[in-house]
């Protein structure tokens, strides 16, 4: 029996239920690091990616480092898209420990609330709005020169390291409540280079760094977020031992090294919604959309459609042809 034809927030709702629905959902992003510098360019390019592939939600590609520059760390964006860092905030432990946090209407901050607004008002409520934000953990270690700098305070200074993490939890909970009431729906939740055993074990993942991931990922629903996709990066990646955090959306590179395939994941999921599965590198780049849609009629037809989301393992690269994205997109209505 068919289902009924789904807007963008059913076919989200009815995914992460486990019901039926009439297609596959969908989302991949990608960086427009030549338009990620003000407000108005973030909002704009968002827009504009929306409208070419209309995916199922919109995770907001701000650049990376907005979280961090609101701690002092300097950096540079140029109209090419070249970009980085000049200046790093925490050279040593006693750094970590100065650390407070900052005013979430201001500076980087404030800029990313006024893109969120921007966004909201161009999507006119259709499509839920994803915003990303980083464990405490990614973001206090880049304050510094380097993550094993940050890495060695963890286990020499750990009262230092956890004042940070401390500090940044606290700024993202407040952060969080400001976005929702610019109109964001939903949030990313990135581990980026933290949550893989190539860094730490799971014991020490979780004696160090839990404690603080769950402190934001518990204050989402308070501050009025529908949903949460946790994004567990890298190769060797935790993802089967963070199955259980409150989130309704597990994202990670099914195909990595060292990771567990969708399958294995969903087993342990909880009925959580599992994503990803499509090549998101420079195989998606080198791929034919003949190649591409391929790769995700296949997907779907292994996972099928309730508790699972089309999508990359990570953020798809710039270079990849539009023709090739748009056949990834065909491929959800066939």
């Amino acid at each position: 029996m068919s289902v009924q034809t789904m807007n963008h927030w059913e076919r989200i709702r009815a995914t992460l239920k486990g019901e039926e629905v009439d297609r596959p959902a969908a989302s991949f992003w990608c960086h427009y690091f030549d338009r990620e510098n003000t407000a108005e360019k973030l909002a704009a390019s968002m827009l504009d990616h929306q409208k070419k592939y209309d995916w199922d939600f919109m995770k907001v590609q701000a650049r990376s480092t907005y979280i961090m520059e609101a701690f002092g760390l300097e950096v540079f964006y140029e109209d090419s898209g070249k970009h980085g860092v000049t200046k790093r905030p925490c050279v040593t432990a006693e750094d970590l420990a100065r650390l407070t946090v900052p005013d979430v209407n201001a500076g980087p901050l404030g800029e990313t609330i006024e893109a969120a607004k921007m966004i909201n008002e161009g999507l006119k409520g259709e499509v839920p709005l994803m915003w990303s934000i980083y464990s405490p953990a990614v973001i206090a270690s880049r304050l510094m020169p380097s993550e094993e700098d940050f890495l060695h305070c963890l286990y020499e200074h750990p009262e230092k390291a956890q004042h940070a993490m401390d500090v940044v939890g606290e700024t993202l909970i407040k952060l969080s409540q400001e976005l929702v009431k610019a109109g964001v729906n939903a949030f990313f939740y990135g581990t980026n280079s933290w949550a893989t055993k190539d860094v730490l074990s799971v014991d020490d993942y979780r004696k160090h760094i839990a404690a603080h991931d769950l402190r934001v990922l518990n204050a989402l629903p308070e501050a009025g977020s529908e949903f949460t996709l946790l994004h567990v990066c890298r190769n060797n990646c935790m993802v089967k031992d963070l199955a259980n955090y409150p989130v309704q959306i597990l994202n990670w590179d099914a195909r990595g090294e060292g990771n567990p395939s969708l399958s294995e994941v969903r087993e342990v999921a909880g009925g959580r919604t599992v994503m990803g599965g499509v090549n998101y590198d420079r195989r998606l780049v080198d791929a034919t959309p003949r190649q591409a849609k391929a790769e995700v009629n296949a997907l779907i037809t292994a996972m099928g459609k309730k508790n699972f989301i089309v999508g990359g393992g990570c953020s798809f690269q710039r270079a990849t042809p539009e023709v090739t994205m748009l056949a990834v997109r065909q491929a959800l209505d066939e």
